[in-house]
């Protein structure tokens, strides 16, 4: 090797950035720099872009999996990180379905009993109540007037409470 040297390539500035100046002496901090919205947080040692891509990888494939992947992508995490920024992810809200499937769930067999229901087109559960009484379904399905059609088994629990709650919708 004949020599070495370090390189600092540019990068396009950031405008609006504001740096601010402590002027009381008792202050530890002397210039205080304003950070930019949806590029860096407070403390983080990452962009909102290197979070990311940790955090999709993540999605797909989980720990060890996803941490192989991310390095290629130039974002090198540990399992534990990859797993820590799926965590800190905002869950999805589920969309009420048009078509909604009402069945019971046992939490306890034989003891305790609660309510599922279902999107029937994406067959993905939508919500989980805590018990199978006609009123706790019928407040639910009230609170979604978007399901048109409600499937159920021939418990009369569910059939009074889809009666109660959507009474628009075919049953």
């Amino acid at each position: 090797m004949h020599g070495s040297y370090l390189r600092f390539p540019l990068t396009f500035p950031w405008r609006g950035v504001r740096r601010f100046t402590c002027e009381d002496g008792s202050c530890g901090r002397r210039i205080l720099v304003e950070q930019v919205a949806s590029l860096t947080r407070r403390y983080s040692q990452r962009t909102e872009r290197m979070r990311s891509v940790p955090a999709e990888v993540g999605l797909a494939l989980a720990g060890r999996a996803g941490a192989r992947p991310a390095d290629v992508f130039g974002a090198r995490v540990s399992r534990n990180t990859v797993l820590r920024l799926v965590d800190a992810l905002p869950a999805p809200q589920p969309q009420a379905p048009g078509v909604a499937g009402v069945d019971e769930y046992a939490m306890r067999k034989g003891r305790v009993y609660g309510t599922v229901l279902v999107g029937v087109e994406t067959l993905k559960p939508v919500d989980l109540l805590p018990d199978r009484e006609a009123g706790t379904a019928a407040a639910w399905l009230a609170e979604h007037p978007e399901i048109d059609v409600v499937c159920r088994d021939r418990a009369p629990v569910f059939a009074e409470g889809a009666g109660i709650g959507a009474p628009t919708a075919r049953k």
